[in-house]
Protein backbone atom coordinates (compact mmCIF):
# COMPACT_ATOMS: atom_id res chain seq x y z
CA UNK A 1 0.00 0.00 0.00
CA UNK A 2 2.87 2.57 0.86
CA UNK A 3 4.70 2.03 -2.13
CA UNK A 4 1.69 2.45 -4.12
CA UNK A 5 1.51 5.77 -2.59
CA UNK A 6 4.91 6.63 -2.82
CA UNK A 7 4.90 6.16 -6.62
CA UNK A 8 1.02 7.14 -7.42
CA UNK A 9 0.48 9.98 -5.13
CA UNK A 10 2.07 13.18 -3.30
CA UNK A 11 1.61 11.53 0.49
CA UNK A 12 4.72 11.60 1.42
CA UNK A 13 5.60 15.28 0.84
CA UNK A 14 3.60 16.48 3.97
CA UNK A 15 5.03 14.54 6.85
CA UNK A 16 3.06 15.86 9.60
CA UNK A 17 -0.52 15.05 7.70
CA UNK A 18 0.99 11.95 6.50
CA UNK A 19 1.20 10.76 9.77
CA UNK A 20 -1.83 12.16 11.18
CA UNK A 21 -3.92 10.39 8.56
CA UNK A 22 -2.13 6.84 9.20
CA UNK A 23 -2.84 7.45 12.86
CA UNK A 24 -5.83 8.46 12.66
CA UNK A 25 -6.87 5.49 10.43
CA UNK A 26 -5.13 3.00 12.85
CA UNK A 27 -7.19 4.41 15.83
CA UNK A 28 -10.55 4.00 14.33
CA UNK A 29 -9.58 0.78 12.60
CA UNK A 30 -8.48 -0.44 16.06
CA UNK A 31 -11.27 0.55 17.49
CA UNK A 32 -13.57 -1.37 14.82
CA UNK A 33 -11.12 -4.70 15.78
CA UNK A 34 -11.78 -4.19 19.22
CA UNK A 35 -15.74 -3.52 19.12
CA UNK A 36 -15.65 -6.45 16.04
CA UNK A 37 -13.84 -8.96 18.92
CA UNK A 38 -16.07 -8.24 21.74
CA UNK A 39 -19.43 -8.70 19.45
CA UNK A 40 -17.50 -12.33 18.01
CA UNK A 41 -16.93 -13.16 22.04
CA UNK A 42 -20.35 -12.17 23.03
CA UNK A 43 -21.64 -14.35 20.05
CA UNK A 44 -19.56 -17.77 21.08
CA UNK A 45 -20.78 -16.70 24.41
CA UNK A 46 -24.43 -17.10 23.76
CA UNK A 47 -23.78 -20.08 21.48
CA UNK A 48 -22.03 -21.97 24.74
CA UNK A 49 -24.96 -21.22 26.96
CA UNK A 50 -27.50 -22.18 23.99
CA UNK A 51 -25.41 -25.81 23.95
CA UNK A 52 -25.46 -25.90 27.23
CA UNK A 53 -29.30 -25.00 27.35
CA UNK A 54 -30.12 -28.07 24.79
CA UNK A 55 -27.50 -30.50 26.51
CA UNK A 56 -29.31 -29.87 29.80
CA UNK A 57 -33.08 -30.58 28.09
CA UNK A 58 -31.50 -33.68 26.64
CA UNK A 59 -30.38 -34.73 29.60
CA UNK A 60 -33.58 -33.97 31.30
CA UNK A 61 -35.57 -36.48 28.57
CA UNK A 62 -32.93 -39.18 28.48
CA UNK A 63 -34.49 -42.19 30.60
CA UNK A 64 -32.77 -41.18 33.75
CA UNK A 65 -31.84 -44.63 34.76
CA UNK A 66 -31.21 -47.39 32.13
CA UNK A 67 -32.09 -51.10 32.45
CA UNK A 68 -30.04 -53.15 34.03
CA UNK A 69 -27.95 -55.24 32.33
CA UNK A 70 -26.40 -58.46 33.38
CA UNK A 71 -23.14 -57.29 32.29
CA UNK A 72 -22.85 -54.53 34.45
CA UNK A 73 -23.52 -56.13 37.44
CA UNK A 74 -27.50 -56.27 37.89
CA UNK A 75 -28.19 -55.43 42.14
CA UNK A 76 -31.11 -57.20 44.34
CA UNK A 77 -32.82 -55.15 46.55
CA UNK A 78 -34.88 -56.56 49.53
CA UNK A 79 -38.44 -55.12 49.93
CA UNK A 80 -41.09 -56.00 52.55
CA UNK A 81 -44.33 -57.80 52.16
CA UNK A 82 -46.06 -54.82 51.97
CA UNK A 83 -43.72 -53.45 49.01
CA UNK A 84 -44.25 -56.51 47.23
CA UNK A 85 -48.17 -56.57 47.21
CA UNK A 86 -47.66 -52.84 45.93
CA UNK A 87 -45.85 -53.66 43.15
CA UNK A 88 -47.83 -56.92 42.25
CA UNK A 89 -50.75 -54.66 42.53
CA UNK A 90 -49.48 -51.96 39.83
CA UNK A 91 -48.19 -55.12 37.75
CA UNK A 92 -52.01 -56.34 37.14
CA UNK A 93 -53.13 -52.54 37.14
CA UNK A 94 -50.96 -51.73 34.00
CA UNK A 95 -51.80 -55.13 32.46
CA UNK A 96 -55.76 -54.40 32.77
CA UNK A 97 -55.44 -51.13 31.35
CA UNK A 98 -53.19 -52.27 28.27
CA UNK A 99 -55.78 -55.07 27.98
CA UNK A 100 -58.46 -52.42 27.92
CA UNK A 101 -56.96 -50.07 25.49
CA UNK A 102 -56.25 -53.02 22.76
Amino acid sequence: MFSFMRRKTDFFSNETSSFQTVANNFEKHKKLYSEDSKRQALIKQKQDEERAKRAAAEAAKAPKSKPADISEGATVEEIDDEEAKKLELQSIFQKQQEFKAK
